[in-house]
Order: structure tokens, then sequence, then C-alpha cells
């Protein structure tokens, strides 16, 4: 399920960048543009991911954990 925009204002961190993935989803280019932001982090920088995909959940989730990032 998307996020909501009342969630939005409800995380407690703030991230060092956002990425707008509007619907893009992992099957069609998501993962290479989500590797390149987070190599532009420093170690423990916090990418904020807004999508309107409703499979980003899960599919980020385990490459997450394939890659150990945490999500």
């Amino acid at each position: 399920m998307p996020l909501q925009p009342e969630h939005l204002s409800e995380h407690l961190f703030v991230a060092d960048v956002v990425f707008e993935a509007g619907a893009l989803d992992c099957g069609h280019g998501l993962i290479p543009e989500v590797r390149k932001r987070l190599n532009s982090l420093q170690s423990g920088g916090l990418l904020e991911l807004r999508s309107s995909d409703p499979t980003i959940a899960n599919d980020l989730g385990a490459w997450c954990r394939l890659t150990d990032n945490e999500l």
C-alpha cells in the first residue's frame, strides 16, 4: 500500500537524500537508481524513497536484505 501524505510527516529521521521514484518499480530500473543515490551517501546516511508503486515495500525489502542495507 502506498504511503499516504499524512504518513510522510511521521518518520523520526531527516533524510540525507530524497528520491521521488514515482511509479518506478524494481523490475523496471528502480534498483540502479537507488544504488546510484546510496553510493552518494556516506556510511550511515539515510535515503528517503518515495514511491506510488505498491510492490516496492516487499521487493526493496528483499533487495536490502541481500545487500546488507537497512530498510
